[in-house]
């Protein structure tokens, strides 16, 4: 890890975008009734584990420097967010039911999308 003065833009927008898509995770994402919110990690398991481990590899890749990788990290999370609320909302329409959706939504994209622009400054300083 390097030493706190030598962290770069691109480092601390690659951590800002794994704490906002790690909250993401823990925000409500639908309502359900007299329930009230419930999140991603809540409704889905295994992919909201999935998603909290890779905004976990995000944090110490961005820490480490390895800025290329958030592509991979920032692009599972890119197809496995909308993948998941297509499954979500294909059961609630098969259901007859309705589930307002939350703001958590918008925090994990807003995450996702902070950690691929993190990517890109990397790409973009290399080559500059």
């Amino acid at each position: 890890m390097e030493s706190l003065e030598n962290v770069e833009t691109r480092q601390i927008v690659g951590m800002i975008g794994a704490v906002v898509l790690f909250l993401g995770v823990f925000a409500p994402v639908e309502r359900v009734g007299e329930l009230g919110g419930i999140s991603f990690v809540g409704v889905w398991v295994l992919p909201g584990t999935l998603v909290l481990l890779l905004a976990a590899a995000t944090l110490g890749l961005a820490l480490w420097g390895k800025m290329r990788w958030l592509w991979l990290t920032g692009g599972l999370c890119a197809l496995m967010l909308p993948a998941t609320y297509f499954l979500r909302r294909a059961e609630i329409v098969k259901l007859g039911a309705t589930m307002p959706l939350e703001w958590g939504w918008i925090v994990m994209g807003a995450g996702v999308l902070v950690i691929l622009v993190a990517a890109g400054l990397h790409e973009w300083e290399e080559r500059s």
